[in-house]
């Protein structure tokens, strides 16, 4: 797949809402219903990646075009490196959730 021509893209947030926030962390909850997409978004910090639940998902970075489908455990964490620009699919039958954790120094 090709890049996305970043500048003509719509950036939302990262999560749904900020569950906890402080100098060292941002917490988000995060969902995604079955046939949705969370939309384009950047990470600008690291940040950890804990699934709440199952779920068939894509993330197509803006960079590369890559897709990537990523298989997670529920409650087994998934480290990122900030610099990520992409938008994840639910393309499964459920309901995906995950909590993510931004972090803000190291």
């Amino acid at each position: 797949m090709a890049a996305k021509d970043i500048s003509k893209l719509k950036l939302g947030p990262i999560g749904d809402r900020v569950m906890y926030e402080n100098e060292m962390v941002r917490v988000w909850d995060f969902v995604v219903e079955p046939g949705k997409s969370k939309g384009w978004h950047r990470h600008d910090l690291p940040y950890v990646i804990i699934p709440m639940t199952d779920g068939d998902i894509e993330l197509e970075s803006a960079l590369t075009g890559d897709i990537e489908r990523p298989k997670g455990k529920i409650g087994e964490p998934i480290w990122r490196d900030a610099g990520e620009l992409h938008d994840l699919r639910n393309v499964g039958n459920a309901t995906y959730r995950n909590i993510l954790v931004e972090i803000k120094q190291r």
